[in-house]
């Protein structure tokens, strides 16, 4: 191989080199960073330099282009520890929706790494949750007011997401109980008041029964006195009538009202065979016996 053909594959291998490192792709979902000489360009008026979806052609060894990704990320950490007005710790597992706002402070910030910013940015969220938390009481983090503050959550962190050239676009609640070491506690002060409570239910039971047996008592009373009377009334009335039938046949005649008596008296007095009366012969009682028809 002489010094011509040499020369002749070497200026292909440095034009193929140049030509591969002179056009880039930018896929749809990513945005180019330019970079030039190691820092970032920008255009005239101060904004970062950015390469959209397409293919692109930069200034070989000069310039460098970042890939970026422009999608919604997800940040899901690990459950904080709060505290809510009431001074009752709470572990609260959220998770935020994120994407890049500001792509040069977004690389300034992270060096362009998702898990760089997610630390950084779980940390501004966690400040948020426990700011928000601590306004609110257990009620109100657990279903008064979720919605509500999950929303003045991500307000608050917004604030300070700038700075890392991220914006929030949602932050959910995905959870909020309480810690093992306090849920001793709260069971013991849910079951003393829900105790409180039924023996508040039983006494009031207890009382309105007392009071629905003592009408009930009343009303028996009064019924049954009512019947008394009612049949003492019926008696008087049947005595009465039976002593008027009896006067009245007494009146037509005396002698046959006195057989029907003594016949009764008779059968009052032996109505069991082994009914004795000592008693005269001669006794008035015994008149009717031994007279002849």
């Amino acid at each position: 191989m002489n010094n011509k053909t040499l020369f002749a594959l070497v200026a292909i291998l440095l034009l193929a080199l140049v030509g591969t490192n002179s056009y880039f792709t930018i896929y749809q979902y990513e945005k180019g960073l330019s970079k030039v000489f190691g820092k970032i360009a920008r255009n005239a008026d101060g904004t970062p330099k950015l390469y959209g979806p397409g293919i692109h052609l930069r200034i070989p060894f000069l310039e460098s282009v970042i890939r970026l990704d422009g999608r919604i990320q997800t940040l899901d950490g690990a459950a904080e520890r709060v505290g809510t007005i009431e001074k009752i710790d709470m572990m609260v597992d959220t998770f935020v929706k994120w994407r890049i706002k500001d792509f040069g402070a977004f690389y300034l910030r992270t060096q362009g790494r998702p898990e760089r910013a997610n630390i950084l940015l779980e940390k501004i969220v966690n400040n948020a949750l426990r700011a928000e938390f601590g306004k609110h009481s257990v009620e109100d983090a657990i279903y008064k007011q979720r919605e509500k503050m999950m929303q003045d959550i991500q307000v608050m962190a917004n604030k300070g997401a700038p700075e890392l050239g991220i914006e929030i676009v949602d932050v959910r609640v995905k959870q909020a109980n309480y810690p093992p070491d306090v849920n001793e506690t709260i069971y013991k002060r849910m079951r003393a008041e829900r105790l409180q409570a039924a023996t508040k239910e039983r006494s009031e039971g207890r009382k309105t029964a007392t009071i629905i047996r003592a009408e009930a008592q009343k009303k028996v009373t009064v019924i049954g006195a009512n019947a008394q009377l009612k049949v003492r009334q019926i008696k008087a009335q049947a005595e009465a009538k039976a002593t008027k039938i009896y006067a009245d046949s007494y009146g037509r005649n005396t002698e046959f009202y006195d057989f029907l008596r003594s016949m009764e008296a008779y059968r009052k007095s032996f109505h069991k065979g082994s009914d004795v009366m000592v008693m005269s012969p001669d006794d008035d009682f015994f008149r009717y016996f031994g007279k002849e028809k």
